[in-house]
């Protein structure tokens, strides 16, 4: 059947679209915390908010990129845009997380939280230094930048919080 709902030419149907079962995957699914899922939400639209603000930084002026089709493949292809990898993988990551039912705890988003942190500076690890680099020059370029990375801040210090502390035991 195509999709204007006609049979194919050899008269077979099409199997349906799968539909996902609700008690094994989503936000609502059995494994997952609706406290933690909702800060994982949080987190994640505040990631989604500074990747379009860097994006707007990385384009600037280039008339090249100003078509948004363009750009939208200077994006995936273009080596200028490589530095912000890392990032959209975080995004996909907690993403489906969530979708897949994988956020059992405040500690999962705790964790993605803190991941989160030392993407924007507040941890340590050499292979995000190119990152760094372009994030505090995408604050001078670009004000949403930094009212992003701000909004960005105020949810991770609401994520982190939900960590145990060092000397704490178990509850």
């Amino acid at each position: 059947m195509s999709r204007t709902g006609k049979p194919k030419p050899d008269g077979s149907r099409p199997a349906r679209p799968r539909r996902r079962d609700p008690d094994t995957a989503g936000p609502g699914a059995p494994g997952n915390d609706p406290r933690a899922v909702a800060l994982a939400a949080e987190l994640s639209s505040a990631l989604k908010e500074l990747h379009r603000a860097l994006i707007r930084a990385e384009i600037g002026d280039d008339p090249a990129l100003q078509n948004p089709y363009t750009a939208l493949f200077a994006l995936i292809g273009d080596p200028r845009f490589a530095w912000m990898g890392p990032l959209s993988q975080l995004i996909a990551r907690i993403d489906q997380q969530v979708a897949d039912g994988g956020i059992a705890g405040m500690d999962v988003a705790a964790g993605l939280g803190a991941e989160a942190a030392r993407l924007i500076g507040e941890g340590s690890g050499e292979a995000l230094a190119a990152f760094r680099m372009r994030h505090v020059m995408a604050l001078q370029k670009q004000p949403e930048a930094g009212l992003a990375t701000g909004r960005l801040r105020k949810v991770l210090a609401k994520v982190l919080a939900q960590l145990p502390e060092a000397g704490e035991t178990g509850r």
